[in-house]
């Protein structure tokens, strides 16, 4: 899919939107295909940092949108799906066979990471877990989102790798194994957004991932502050244009929790200018 970057208006003095622009973006916007997952707090974050509602919902309110924690519909994107989130198999498990899972929701993601959340041995065996959670998805009729971090690279080889190094490390030991067991997999490439491994992780793991199954969407991971650092909107944007290819991305917008202790304040004018630049959008500065 062709990317328009947009261009700074040197000669306009206000902040408005001139709507020929905007309407323009949104008639690019409604044309993507691109997969989004992205969770309730993050879109209502994007909304309230400025993005332009016809553009948000030209971008997310459609069902290809994967709307993460929420058991009812959003009124800023009605015609969004919705997903629950699970940080271990066993969790996922547990809430399938109790019956806990409402059948509004049709997807279940499975993030497994080297943190508090994910149980030790799951971290060490994650295409164990993940078969689990397949197999636990498909006996209650939902989709499986793998969602695998690349900080269990270290779990698996017992050292941290980088450069060439972790992108075979990954591709090898879990993204090629992970395409196997899940409906749509995805490659948390957020941390290399502004880094040398921008232009070359998500796109060479995603070609692992197409090997395996050129049939299994894929999504990619970005964030507005990976772990606290400070990105750009431009940033986000050649990450996106590193994989013409991919089925969407998951657009994060996090704040420091228990979750993300490092990320600090939360970076949603970050999404909103990245949103408005990859419609080709004008942005006034």
């Amino acid at each position: 899919m062709l990317i328009l970057c947009a261009c700074a208006s040197s000669s306009s003095t206000n902040h408005a939107k001139p709507q020929s622009s905007l309407n323009l973006a949104v008639k690019r916007a409604n044309t993507m295909q691109y997969k989004w997952l992205i969770s309730s707090a993050a879109l209502s974050r994007i909304s309230d940092a400025g993005l332009p509602k016809p553009l948000l919902q030209a971008y997310f309110n459609r069902p290809s949108t994967i709307l993460i924690g929420a058991n009812k519909s959003n009124s800023l994107v009605p015609n969004a799906s919705l997903a629950a989130d699970f940080t271990s198999v066993t969790a996922l498990e547990s809430a399938v066979e109790n019956n806990e899972i409402p059948a509004s929701v049709h997807y279940l993601i499975l993030d497994i990471e080297a943190w508090s959340f994910t149980p030790k041995t799951e971290q060490e065996f994650p295409i164990q877990a993940a078969k689990g959670a397949f197999s636990a998805a498909k006996s209650d009729g939902k989709v499986l989102i793998f969602t695998p971090a690349t900080d269990l690279v270290k779990v698996l080889i017992g050292h941290r790798l980088t450069g060439q190094a972790l992108i075979n490390a990954y591709s090898d030991l879990i993204a090629r194994p992970g395409a196997k067991v899940s409906d749509i997999f995805e490659i948390q490439a957020q941390g290399t957004e502004g880094t040398v491994l921008s232009n070359s992780f998500a796109s060479s793991v995603a070609s692992t991932v197409q090997s395996v199954n050129n049939s299994v969407p894929y999504l990619i991971g970005l964030s507005t502050n990976p772990d606290g650092r400070q990105v750009t909107s431009s940033d986000l944007l050649d990450l996106v244009e590193s994989v013409p290819n991919a089925s969407g991305f998951w657009l994060n917008v996090p704040k420091a929790g228990t979750a993300c202790p490092k990320c600090g304040q939360a970076q949603p004018k970050v999404a909103v200018e990245f949103l408005e630049k990859l419609a080709g959008m004008n942005s006034v500065s």
